[in-house]
């Protein structure tokens, strides 16, 4: 009788317990989150300089792409676009420069439905920077990514696979954290002012001028003695 009991009580326990696992893996499996990564951007980005008011504007049009990885819908709520946002972060060298994103918002309010898989999208944006007025960015650090922020939220967590650009004088690096791959693009430097070189016929010449002016003194001294020396004896 005790021993059906335990046996009946480690059943039960059992069951329990393998009835916990599995509810906490079922949770953990169909956690829902969204990755918003960028694929691409273009290069060079179109630039707008402005003499008067003392800014240059850059733009670039970007590729993302905005994984669902669950088997659900994820719901979004915004209340203007664009959706998801940008968002910037810069190291400039020269910290006397201000940064700021140029981005067109459209006051609209709704809600959508991001469906599993992956979405892939354009989305433009722009620097503006001031004041400066050249057709290449600042020398630094720009980090740049899209959220569901400012304009939008979800109720789950978001991910964000960024794009890391490096200007220095020589080039700009393109760095994406997506697949960890480097795109560097070189800039165009003025082409140095050729130093002027002697040429072996110029550096004759330089060389045998001296000696002919010497010589033509000489030739012309000896006569000068020669006349001399005839009216010397004719006197």
């Amino acid at each position: 009788m005790r021993m059906n009991r335990k046996l009946k009580w480690m059943i039960i326990t059992i069951v329990f317990t393998s009835f916990i696992l599995t509810g906490s893996m079922q949770v953990f499996s169909e956690e829902e989150y969204l990755i918003v990564r960028i694929v691409n951007a273009n290069f060079p980005p179109r630039v707008l300089i402005n003499n008067v008011n003392h800014f240059s504007l850059f733009e670039f049009e970007t590729q993302i792409q905005i994984e669902n990885p669950t088997q659900s819908n994820i719901k979004v709520d915004y209340i203007c676009s664009p959706s998801p946002f940008p968002c910037l972060q810069t190291n400039l060298e020269n910290k006397s420069l201000s940064v700021s994103l140029a981005v067109y918002i459209e006051g609209v309010g709704g809600s959508y439905n991001i469906p599993p898989g992956i979405t892939s999208a354009f989305a433009f944006f722009a620097f503006f920077i001031e004041p400066y007025e050249n057709e290449y960015l600042p020398l630094g650090n720009y980090i740049f990514w899209f959220d569901y922020v400012e304009c939008c939220s979800v109720s789950v967590p978001v991910f964000t696979e960024k794009l890391n650009i490096h200007v220095s004088q020589s080039n700009v690096t393109y760095f994406f954290e997506y697949n960890n791959s480097t795109e560097v693009y070189y800039l165009h430097t003025p082409t140095p002012t050729p130093t002027p070189t002697t040429t072996p016929l110029q550096q004759t010449n330089q060389t045998s001028f001296p000696v002919i002016f010497i010589f033509v003194f000489f030739l012309f001294r000896a006569i000068i003695r020669r006349l001399f020396t005839r009216r010397k004896v004719v006197y």
